[in-house]
């Protein structure tokens, strides 16, 4: 099973709970987990990550931002060059501005890693910029932010019409099932995460 990422949990203070290796065993019982359950698709709810240490959840949701960009964008483009037959008029658009969908998408994805999760493990450590805006705030934009929408307006939700070629027909259904991905993923970040590290933000400037 490939491992995109190998977090390190060097944290270890008296205010934790989890030490550091109950930290390391707790990812690699979930990377079996994965590895164990790869042909079922399985992905873990809001519920059972809010029982989890803050680290684990950014480890998991970076996890499934590698599974966004390595294989289900890469499926995505595959099924858009290869459309072919008689196709809707919302799927030809579609086909226009794939590109620059597909660059938003990246470019959304790691510029998440880069501010928002480097932020909430840094708080994980007690590090606190006062500095920058409040998470607070961070995270009422989080809420509203939907990179998909764009292409779910232009398709009409992914309706499928009557007599709609094959290829269009995998092409919709495989954006519904990753904008369905998607909304977990934003539910774990808006539920568990966000939540959480706006919390914690909160005592260290009241610590200051």
């Amino acid at each position: 099973m490939e491992r995109p990422f190998s977090p390190s949990y060097t944290r270890n203070s008296a205010g934790d709970s989890f030490s550091s290796a109950q930290k390391v065993a707790q990812l690699n019982q979930w990377l079996e987990s994965c590895a164990a359950e790869q042909h079922a698709n399985r992905r873990l709810t809001p519920e059972e990550l809010a029982q989890c240490p803050t680290e684990l959840v950014v480890a998991y949701l970076k996890h499934q931002h590698y599974v966004f960009i390595k294989k289900r964008l890469p499926y995505l483009n595959y099924l858009v060059r290869n459309l072919h037959g008689h196709l809707s008029a919302a799927v030809q658009d579609l086909q226009f501005i794939f590109p620059i969908f597909l660059h938003d998408f990246i470019e959304h994805v790691y510029q998440e890693e880069d501010t928002l999760f480097a932020r909430v493990l840094a708080l994980e450590n007690k590090q606190l910029d006062a500095t920058l805006p409040s998470l607070a705030d961070m995270a009422r934009h989080h809420a509203h932010d939907d990179i998909l929408r764009g292409v779910r307006e232009m398709t009409h939700r992914y309706r499928i019409g009557k007599d709609v070629d094959l290829s269009e027909h995998v092409l919709l259904t495989a954006l519904r099932l990753i904008d369905e991905e998607m909304a977990q993923h934003n539910r774990i970040e808006d539920e568990v995460l966000l939540p959480r590290a706006v919390a914690l933000e909160a005592q260290l400037r009241l610590a200051e």
